[in-house]
């Protein structure tokens, strides 16, 4: 495993398990969001459950791909609501970076070089 992998997977892992808690325990913030998408509080407690098993499989070395791309699908998902519910440029520029991270990171995973 190079660095830069290591590097990559390490913040995806933070990062989602940053937001799987966010969604777990309730924050308000996230409470909020998920009531804009209108979802509710069991939604948010399975996507953050989604998000650490996508977490641990991330550090399988056959599975960290498909982590990978499981972290972007659910950030494009939430692209779309954010802009799906109108929120402000400030609100979805997260998902992006975290969509953007995911690629990089499942790139970097199919080209070990």
């Amino acid at each position: 495993m190079s660095n830069t992998e290591s590097i990559l997977k390490t913040i995806l892992a933070i990062v989602f398990l940053i937001l799987a808690a966010m969604k777990i325990f309730g924050f308000k913030p996230m409470k909020s969001v998920f009531n804009d998408f209108k979802l509710n509080r069991l939604a948010m407690i399975l996507f953050g459950m989604i998000e650490i098993l996508f977490v641990i499989a991330l550090f399988i070395p056959n599975l960290a791909f498909y982590a990978c791309i499981g972290f972007a699908y659910i950030s494009s998902s939430a692209l779309y609501r954010h802009i799906k519910a109108n929120h402000p440029l400030i609100k979805f520029i997260p998902a992006v970076v975290v969509l953007i991270l995911s690629i990089v990171t499942a790139i970097v995973l199919l080209n070990p070089n």
